[in-house]
């Protein structure tokens, strides 16, 4: 499998892996390993003096990130080719259960031998401190934007922190553990549980859906896609199944599968998608890229599939209800539909921000969204932002993006 693999790096491509991908760690195998969906192998780890793979996140950039438990204790950062970018002894960690992201590009640590101290470090490999949880024994925890989420065994219940260590709560569930947690579209937690069972939460505690997979107990980790799938690792089976609980493909690994993670941008969460087809015959797609970061003022919105010729400005919101407004065959994301606290609908339509199909692109000024009165990010604020385009004399809409700033 390695030759196949050291074969095929002349062929993968630098930078940002694919959205969709999987990034898969064997602590049994010794290997960590790119797969696309379909479960064609792309790329596996150059062989280094470091085995025990554990853990595995992906960068915003492609870049693979995992711990390991020989000779020492650390970290280990790869290009998207499998080729090892640096490595670095976390002495501060005595072993390496889960790593995580936040949108900073921060690396978390939940440390194995406490199971409840969260080590954080820079992608340099300096130590940047730690964050004691004080829960008596954690699984897994995924990170969303900067909050984070604990699965707590004794408790059975998903703890609720932010990045400064303030516990902010919990969701119960009931008397099953869970053995892992990720995050899905529009900032949902979907939570794998001992027995089988996936539960899709909101950020306040409501069960917005489940479904019962069948597998039994041993299920390792969960990774969902921003197009909804949901990953599940059972032994070597990699199981993809739908929003619905459907089970929509699967392959398998040698010889098993212990963590794995799924390529998806940390900056924006998409909702409302797909939006309804426009005169182009395909639905009109927005995303986002830049920073999130208020300081770096660097975050460009793309909207890609408008038709051909016609004209269109984005929109930005504090909401994120839906509506269909009269004259237009799309739907409107951003509407306040009620929502205490709602700023209205905001319109980058000055002169040199408009648009024009098939795509159009447009670099925000943090420091003024054209609300009224105008509004400066703040590090927090989470801003929801869609694209109103004309239409063969009707109009369309866009999907919608969420983005957290920090």
């Amino acid at each position: 499998m390695r030759l196949i693999a050291a074969l095929a790096l002349s062929t993968v491509a630098s930078g940002q892996m694919p959205e969709g991908d999987l990034l898969i760690a064997s602590a049994f195998g010794e290997w960590l390993r790119h797969y696309a969906a379909d479960g064609t192998l792309v790329a596996d780890e150059i062989p280094g003096p470091r085995i025990g793979w554990s853990g595995a996140t992906i960068t915003d950039t492609g870049r693979w990130i995992s711990g390991y438990y020989w000779p020492t204790a650390g970290l280990s950062i790869y290009e998207g080719t499998g080729v090892e970018h640096l490595s670095f002894h976390t002495p501060q960690t005595g072993g390496v259960l889960e790593v995580e992201l936040f949108v900073d590009g921060t690396i978390a640590v939940l440390d194995s031998t406490t199971t409840t101290d969260i080590d954080l470090y820079s992608q340099q490999g300096a130590y940047l401190g730690t964050i004691a949880t004080s829960l008596s024994t954690s699984a897994a925890f995924t990170i969303l934007g900067n909050d984070i989420w604990v699965c707590e065994s004794t408790t059975a219940s998903l703890r609720h922190f932010d990045r400064a260590g303030t516990d902010l709560g919990s969701i119960p569930l009931g008397t099953v553990a869970a053995t892992d947690v990720d995050w899905g579209p529009a900032g949902t937690l979907w939570v794998l549980l001992l027995f089988g069972d996936v539960r899709q939460y909101a950020t306040d505690g409501t069960l917005l859906s489940s479904f019962d997979t069948g597998l039994g107990f041993g299920q390792r980790s969960i990774a969902v896609a921003l197009d909804g799938s949901i990953w599940i690792a059972s032994g070597p089976d990699m199981l993809r199944y739908g929003a619905n609980g459907r089970l929509q493909s699967s392959f398998q690994v040698v010889p098993t599968a212990d963590s794995i993670d799924v390529s998806k941008s940390r900056l924006g969460s998409k909702y409302c998608s797909p939006a309804l087809p426009n005169s182009s015959g395909a639905p009109g797609v927005i995303s986002v890229s830049g920073s999130a970061a208020v300081d770096a003022n660097d975050l460009t919105l793309r909207a890609t599939d408008l038709p051909a010729g016609e004209f269109g400005y984005f929109l930005v919101g504090s909401s994120q209800g839906q509506m269909t407004p009269p004259g237009s065959q799309g739907v409107l994301c951003l509407a306040c539909s009620g929502s205490p606290g709602c700023t209205g609908i905001g319109r980058f339509s000055r002169p040199g921000m408009i648009v024009l199909g098939p795509t159009g692109s447009l670099t925000l000024d943090l420091t003024f969204l054209p609300l009224s009165p105008p509004v400066m990010v703040q590090p927090g604020d989470v801003w929801n932002f869609q694209c109103w385009y004309r239409d063969l004399g009707s109009s369309n809409f866009t999907d919608a993006v969420s983005v957290l700033f920090y």
